[in-house]
């Protein structure tokens, strides 16, 4: 890992340009003029991809007015716009009006949402599409975005994909522990993480944690411990081991402004050799899967 830049395995996570996002998020969604200086900082720091998705409200909308045409984008498209009675034309739709509203020639990539689109009924409708955009040259590769490991394993054994976008941090391993990450490794598939701070909940203060996440300060109290006792931040800490696994080709990290791209670029050239306890490490959906919070 030692002669590889880091900083070049980020994608920019841009939910938080086109709408309120993050549990840790105080400042709401970001400006169009701070959305241009993390754009070119990042780019002036040789990161060269960012993530959006029609579900992310303005985002699109926001990044084609930022000016994002020296970035290659990965785009997600949601199940309700893929359960249509014409499929094929619908992908082919939304696809060609996220091509627009980031005023780009042709997307990175483009990602179902929900992975389990590839598990329904229609898998092979949708899977056509998907294969048909990248032959007309909107999108370079094809992938799917999930949230467990087990629901990958059936979608890869069926089809062949280009890229999982899947949660990894310190709480939440399920995708080395499955035996995921080596298998996607074998078939050659990029693996993008993201949820790397988890929503920003392993950045808070456990004093300052919603009364849900209360029933694991057990947890908090050993992640606590260990930041202190090797006298490392949980940002540096968090992200550091994301970065450092061989298997991982790309980091999604959410930023809200050009601060935290400057501190997180920083981290990236620092050298890092901590373990995290594994006490620090969860398989509990009601912790480690936003959807189920609350």
């Amino acid at each position: 890992m030692k002669s590889i830049d880091l900083s070049k395995k980020i994608i920019i996570g841009s939910a938080q340009f086109g709408m309120n996002y993050g549990i840790n998020n105080s400042s709401g969604m970001v400006k169009i003029n701070e959305i241009k200086r993390i754009l070119k900082y990042a780019k002036e720091n040789k990161i060269s991809f960012l993530d959006t998705a029609i579900a992310y409200g303005r985002s699109e909308y926001n990044l084609g007015r930022a000016g994002c045409k020296n970035y290659k984008i990965i785009s997600k498209i949601p199940s309700n716009i893929i359960m249509n009675s014409d499929i094929n034309k619908e992908i082919f739709k939304q696809v060609k009006n996220s091509i627009a509203l980031l005023h780009h020639h042709s997307l990175y990539g483009i990602l179902l949402h929900s992975g389990n689109d590839l598990l329904s009924k229609n898998r092979k409708k949708i899977y056509k599409a998907l294969i048909q955009c990248k032959e007309k040259g909107l999108v370079e590769k094809i992938g799917i975005s999930v949230y467990e490991s087990k629901d990958v394993f059936e979608i890869i054994k069926n089809f062949d994909i280009d890229i999982v976008q899947i949660p990894f941090n310190i709480l939440n391993r399920d995708l080395e522990f499955s035996g995921l990450l080596n298998k996607l490794k074998d078939k050659k598939i990029e693996v993008h993480v993201r949820s790397v701070f988890l929503q920003g909940l392993l950045l808070m203060n456990p004093q300052k944690m919603p009364v849900y996440f209360h029933k694991w300060n057990n947890i908090w109290e050993s992640w606590g411990n260990w930041l202190k006792t090797n006298k490392i931040n949980p940002l540096e800490a968090c992200l550091k081991f994301v970065l450092e696994k061989e298997e991982i080709d790309k980091v999604i990290v959410g930023i809200d402004n050009t601060k935290q791209l400057e501190e997180i670029i920083q981290i990236t050239k620092r050298k890092y050799s901590y373990a995290i306890p594994d006490d620090v490490c969860s398989n509990d959906k009601y912790l480690i899967n936003p959807y189920y919070w609350g």
